[in-house]
């Protein structure tokens, strides 16, 4: 990839009318301009249609395709969009999440030596705290862990990015995979499986993923909460000032995991030697009572 590659944004949504405009316009206003960005409705509701609707009409690089509702996530319509697509490469976006304005540069730079990346793993907290989980798909050992049970998965959609030629590659791309089993994790686990397809964790955050449980979803705050991140991200001193906690509280983390571990082990360590002094009293019990 490079600075001429055509990013294709997929943006599956269903009922999130109050935060989708946001969310577009984040993938909009990208350092490299998005080659197209389709919005694929699920079963939309009317207000979603409205939506999507004059985001459409208003910029030229969006498509909007309503679509009935699917059993699951409406897996065959990314499937179909994938196909159909003339860009380089696919990036997802969840219809209340953010994209940083480089996010498509930096997964099109990975893109040049890999196949399948995704952001450092970083979620905010609706209480504007964030976290990290460990990922690093570059690894084997990473990659075989999101395909243990039970489902476990580091994967955001939100960010995620793949070539076109990678996707095109499998047997089958999107599909409904198992209820007991996300689907994006489903599809992610069929990359990991192609022995061709190259993959990477990149350190650097650019996704606002936004954590939430289902009552707060549904909360008139949530949509606040976005225009907050979406403006701290198109303002470049707040977004500067923004990164570099990023990076200060992913060091701290690191280290404090790093502390927690030595703990760990010198508890592991004397747990040992407890035992083997345990044992030894019991041998020397055995053996005074075998005297007798």
């Amino acid at each position: 990839m490079n600075s001429n590659s055509k990013a294709h944004v997929i943006i599956p949504t269903h009922s999130a009318h109050d935060t989708l405009a946001l969310t577009v316009l984040s993938a909009i206003n990208q350092t490299l301009a998005p080659h197209r960005i389709t919005i694929i409705g699920d079963g939309a509701t009317p207000e979603v249609k409205e939506i999507a609707a004059e985001l459409s009409r208003n910029h030229a690089v969006i498509e909007f395709l309503d679509k009935p509702k699917l059993k699951n996530r409406g897996e065959k319509y990314r499937d179909e969009v994938i196909k159909s697509s003339d860009a380089d490469f696919i990036s997802y976006l969840c219809d209340d999440d953010v994209y940083m304005p480089n996010h498509l540069e930096v997964m099109s730079k990975h893109l040049e030596e890999f196949d399948f990346v995704h952001p450092r793993p970083t979620f905010v907290n609706p209480d504007g705290t964030f976290f990290f989980l460990p990922s690093g798909i570059e690894s084997q050992r990473i990659r075989n862990w999101h395909t243990l049970e039970p489902p476990r998965n580091t994967i955001s959609l939100t960010g995620a990015s793949h070539t076109i030629k990678s996707y095109l590659s499998l047997d089958v791309g999107w599909d409904a995979g198992p209820p007991e089993i996300w689907t994006d994790l489903f599809m992610w686990a069929k990359f990991f499986a192609n022995p061709a397809v190259s993959t990477f964790t990149s350190p650097f955050t650019t996704t606002i993923k936004l954590m939430h449980t289902n009552e707060q979803r549904d909360l008139l705050s949530r949509t606040d909460l976005v225009q907050h991140w979406y403006n701290l991200t198109r303002e470049p001193d707040q977004l500067a000032s923004f990164l570099q906690h990023v990076e200060t509280q992913f060091k701290e983390n690191a280290f404090d995991n790093y502390l927690q571990s030595n703990r760990l082990q010198a508890v592991i360590v004397r747990r040992d030697e407890l035992i083997a002094e345990q044992e030894a009293l019991i041998a020397e019990r055995d053996a005074l009572i075998a005297e007798k």
